[in-house]
């Protein structure tokens, strides 16, 4: 919906492929969209809520992009002010959560999990020491194995399949947006 606010009369950006550098032009419903970019997995929340609350923020910032872009100037009263911090707001959301972005924090973060699944099993005794302190908070179940070499085959046979969950990987994206 904002993106219109940028568009021509023919409702098309100029837009330039990120890694190629190309510059084109384009219909607003054809750029910037990605099938279950927001989609949210948790009980009881409608897959859509984060995706409904960003169109919520799109239909107030539509138009004050359009003041601007009519005005060519942010001006200086109340309403204008709203807009350069709707803008604002907009210019740090598309500079977190963009396709690029969301690659390289989810690289990063599985590399973190990756060398946190791998910690207890430098040696035996980190191992030993895990597993005490899971049974002493009632977290390791009741009869499970607690063998050092089994564990270690399998968290190595399984580290690349460690990955962040979409959820996380929204959160992290808002809470950055929330410090910027």
């Amino acid at each position: 919906m904002y993106l219109t606010g940028f568009a021509n009369d023919k409702d098309q950006c100029f837009v330039v492929d990120a890694s190629t550098r190309k510059p084109f032009t384009s219909s607003t419903a054809n750029i910037a969209a990605e099938r279950d970019y927001n989609k949210i997995e948790a009980q009881g929340v409608p897959p859509d809520a984060l995706e409904k609350e960003l169109g919520k923020f799109e239909g107030v910032i539509a138009p004050g992009i359009k003041r601007v872009r009519e005005t060519a100037s942010f001006g200086g009263n109340g309403k204008d002010r709203e807009d350069i911090i709707n803008l604002i707001n907009l210019i740090t959301l598309l500079a977190v959560r963009n396709p690029r972005t969301r690659n390289d924090m989810d690289k990063l973060y599985t590399e973190l999990f990756q060398a946190m699944a791998a910690m207890p099993f430098e040696d035996p005794a980190r191992w030993d020491a895990v597993v005490e302190q899971l049974k002493t908070a009632g977290q390791w179940p009741e009869g499970a194995p607690v063998d050092f070499e089994g564990h270690k085959t399998f968290v190595e046979d399984n580290k690349y399949r460690l990955k962040p969950h979409q959820n996380f990987t929204l959160e992290m994206e808002l809470r950055a947006t929330e410090r910027m």
